[in-house]
């Protein structure tokens, strides 16, 4: 069982930098040119995109056979292991899998694709009948999947569509132990139970950074690290219910008439985006650089509020922060993105629709706290920050440069959903 291969894709597809039209520049008369150059390219999205390559023939039928008295065994894997992380189940249950090919390398996977907890097989007999079932006590119901070896193999991993009780994992509020049994019948033999003490993590807790052993066809099992970090858009909810209070108090700042989205000009826009600004730093939310969670070996994660606790609390790292302004930015319809760079995130979203000249802007939102104006926020993130977007525009999109755009429409059109609210979770 592997990372499915959506994931392997998905941080490409989610660092569209702006487009726009270099001619309008009504709203900030020093935007720099090097900036448009940068970020307001044109668009490559209507470029016919080139098909991914298929396996090498030959390569894909290779297999390692057991020895002839090679014992067949069994052992738990999972993708985060020793761990079960409630955001990213919720966040990842409705998607499906794409049909990439995946690497010939890779052990032969029996069952759901998606899954992220089953076993790894030993010294695997052709035509072999296999029942792998897993059971929890607590979040998981009993779940199954049975199959037919299609050939002798050395090594390769299985998995039941796990049915989580995912209203369960949305109150998962504090860390805690859970059994897990693995079980495992081969040719109508019950093998020995595996018995896993795994470690379910709270709801806050969002991992953005896997390494795990991933089972081969040649029996090795090295490990190998994905980066996950579009898992920060899960924390992102434009249905929470406690935006429309924020919108009703960003009206009555006076700063703007409608919540209408790009339905006016640019300008009409930027009032929008200030008088949320206003509206959140009335609520007197302040700075707080607490990020710290459990460590779990393999995983790296982060604490990250919900907007209505970061509201409650008035308080926010710049996590929290972005995701609190980008939920309430695209209730009503304002294109926004997570910037992440080496140790830190902020805001962006889009003067207007970016297919008809919108510029994209930066919003440093740990200065909520600061009582400073939104313009000075724009001109930190944009422009003058050490990690602004003008001054990293060439690593953005670039792998391994640790910069990235998390655009959350195309986020939500690949599948990651938003966790949902559940009332009480503080």
């Amino acid at each position: 069982m592997k990372l499915p291969s959506f994931l392997m894709i998905l941080l490409a597809l989610l660092v569209p930098l702006a487009r726009a039209d270099e001619q309008s520049d009504q709203l900030k008369k020093a935007i720099a040119q090097e900036l448009l150059k940068a970020l307001l390219e044109d668009d490559d999205e209507d470029k016919p995109k080139k098909p991914k390559a298929a396996p090498k023939k030959g390569k894909e039928a290779k297999t390692f056979e057991p020895a002839a008295d090679a014992v067949f065994s069994a052992e738990a894997h999972s993708l985060t292991p020793g761990a079960i992380y409630p955001s990213l189940i919720l966040a990842t249950a409705t998607i499906k899998d794409d049909g990439s090919p995946d690497d010939p390398s890779d052990a032969t996977h029996y069952g759901d694709p998606m899954a992220t907890l089953g076993v790894q097989l030993r010294n695997v007999r052709k035509d072999d009948k296999i029942t792998v079932e897993v059971t929890a006590d607590a979040v998981i119901k009993p779940s199954r999947v049975t199959f037919t070896a299609k050939a002798s193999e050395l090594l390769v991993t299985a998995a039941p569509k796990v049915k989580f009780d995912f209203e369960a994992l949305g109150k998962v509020t504090q860390t805690r132990p859970i059994n897990v049994t693995f079980k495992v019948t081969r040719n109508g033999k019950a093998e020995e139970d595996i018995d896993e003490v795994m470690s379910l993590r709270q709801i806050n807790d969002c991992p953005f950074y896997v390494s795990y052993p991933t089972p081969k066809k040649n029996g090795k099992t090295p490990d190998e690290a994905h980066n996950i970090m579009f898992m920060f858009a899960a924390y992102t909810n434009e249905n929470h219910p406690q935006i429309d209070q924020i919108l009703k108090e960003a009206k009555a700042t006076g700063l703007c008439d409608t919540f209408a989205g790009y339905q006016g000009t640019e300008q009409d826009v930027m009032r929008q985006v200030n008088a949320i600004w206003v509206a959140l730093q009335r609520r007197g939310i302040t700075y707080s650089s607490i990020t710290n969670t459990t460590p779990n070996k393999g995983v790296y994660a982060q604490h990250v509020r919900f907007l209505d606790e970061s509201i409650s609390m008035t308080q926010a790292n710049c996590v929290d922060g972005s995701v609190l302004m980008a939920s309430v930015l695209k209730k009503i319809e304002i294109k926004t993105a997570l910037v992440l760079v080496p140790g830190h995130c902020y805001l962006a979203f889009y003067s207007h629709d970016p297919a008809k000249g919108g510029k994209l802007y930066g919003v440093e939102t740990t200065m909520l706290g600061n009582k400073v104006g939104l313009n000075d926020a724009i001109n930190d993130a944009t422009f003058s920050a050490v990690h602004s977007l003008q001054k990293n525009s060439a690593k953005f999109g670039q792998e391994g440069s640790g910069f990235m755009l998390v655009d959350l429409d195309e986020a939500r059109e690949l599948g990651i959903m938003p966790i949902p609210y559940v009332k009480g979770l503080k």
